[in-house]
């Protein structure tokens, strides 16, 4: 109790805090993250070191507490979590057969935010697209900002009609075709890479 109180972990399994005070007691350093409730009954989460001071004989005496606020990046996880949850289960076997396509394929929500992207999109980014779920795709890619496939995508969200467009993306040397398709729900995008046909045109 003493341990929780200190470190303001008041909520927390039993068996986290047993195995932070078992490390603890034993006089060696705990690293973990805790969830902890705030006085207005919100939570956060901090990312943990407590470090145990020794007496002469080896006993723990004293601890300090190494804490950062990691509430953002936890949220983002659970975010990412329910999105791919959600996917799944609406999409079913359709899901198997984006991850088939020779295009790349992405669907946003209304914030830009990634709810699917499959295998093909991944290796044009060279990513794994599991961990664009989630992640707003301008603040992933801030180098596309008023590019044109911002405007593209701004104008079919707001317009809530189709448009396509072709672009240069510099950071991956990347030509694509975008076709973009709205609904109230967000966006989804079919991509193709296409720089066969742009150095054609070059050499032409």
């Amino acid at each position: 109790k003493f341990v929780a109180e200190s470190f303001g972990a008041t909520d927390h399994s039993k068996e986290l805090m047993q195995g932070l005070w078992e490390t603890i007691g034993k006089g060696k350093l705990w690293r973990g993250e805790i969830k902890n409730k705030a006085k207005d009954g919100s939570y956060y989460w901090v990312n943990t070191t407590i470090v145990p001071f020794l007496n002469e004989q080896g006993q723990p005496y004293q601890y300090v507490a190494i804490q950062s606020d990691i509430t953002q990046r936890k949220k983002a996880e659970e975010l990412r979590q329910q999105l791919e949850a959600r996917l799944k289960e609406q999409s079913g076997e359709l899901y198997d057969v984006f991850d088939r396509m020779l295009d790349g394929f992405i669907m946003l929500d209304k914030e830009f935010r990634y709810l699917f992207a499959n295998k093909r999109i991944g290796a044009m980014l060279g990513c794994d697209p599991a961990s664009l779920i989630g992640q707003n795709v301008w603040a992933k890619f801030p180098d596309s900002i008023n590019s044109a496939t911002y405007h593209a995508f701004n104008k079919a969200m707001s317009g809530q009609h189709y448009i396509s467009n072709i672009d240069f993306y510099p950071p991956l040397d990347l030509w694509q075709e975008n076709h973009i398709n709205p609904s109230p729900n967000g966006l989804s995008v079919f991509i193709r890479d296409i720089p066969i046909q742009k150095e054609a045109e070059q050499l032409l």
